[in-house]
C-alpha cells in the first residue's frame, strides 16, 4: 500500500508484534515521500484509474449499475483524498480535481442511504468502564 510509509512515517510500516514502526524515516525522508505521492506516484495511479473506469464501467459505478465492494473501497480512498481525513498530513486535497469519473463515484456512493447514515453516525461514543464511569472512545 503505497500511503504506508507516509503514514507511518516508515519504510514498511509498523512491527506486527509491537505496533512501533520499522525503519523510521527521517524528516527530510518523510517530507520526500510526501513530495512523491503528490506530484508522482497518486497523480499517475489516479489518472490510470480515471482511465479505466471511463473505458470500461458504463453505469454510475466501477462495475456498472450496481454498488459493490469496489466502490466502497474506491469510496473511502477518494473521500478521505478530498477531504483530508483518510490521508497522512501533506497529501493534496487536490488530487482528484482532475479526476470527474473517480468524483462520479465517490459522489454516487455518498448519496447511497446506507453510506448517508453511516456518514451521520456520531464520531465518538460514550462507553461505560468496568470502573462504572464512562469515557468517550473514537469510534471506527
Amino acid at each position: 500500500y503505497v500511503l504506508r510509509p507516509a503514514w507511518y512515517g516508515a519504510a514498511l510500516g509498523r512491527n506486527p508484534k509491537t505496533g512501533e514502526p520499522l525503519l523510521p524515516l527521517s524528516t527530510e525522508q518523510c517530507q520526500a515521500t510526501i513530495e512523491a505521492l503528490n506530484t508522482i506516484v497518486l497523480p499517475a495511479r489516479l489518472a490510470q484509474l480515471e482511465r479505466l473506469l471511463v473505458m470500461t464501467s458504463g453505469g454510475p459505478f466501477v462495475c456498472g449499475e450496481l454498488m459493490t465492494i469496489a466502490d466502497l473501497n474506491l469510496y473511502v480512498f477518494a473521500a478521505g483524498i478530498r477531504d483530508g481525513s483518510g490521508v497522512p498530513p501533506g497529501i493534496s486535497t487536490s488530487l482528484l480535481d482532475e479526476c470527474p469519473r473517480i468524483s462520479q463515484v465517490v459522489e454516487e456512493v455518498a448519496r447511497h442511504p446506507k453510506v448517508a447514515e453511516w456518514n451521520r453516525r456520531p464520531t465518538t461514543s460514550p462507553v461505560t468502564s468496568s470502573e462504572g464511569g464512562t469515557k468517550t472512545v473514537t469510534a471506527f
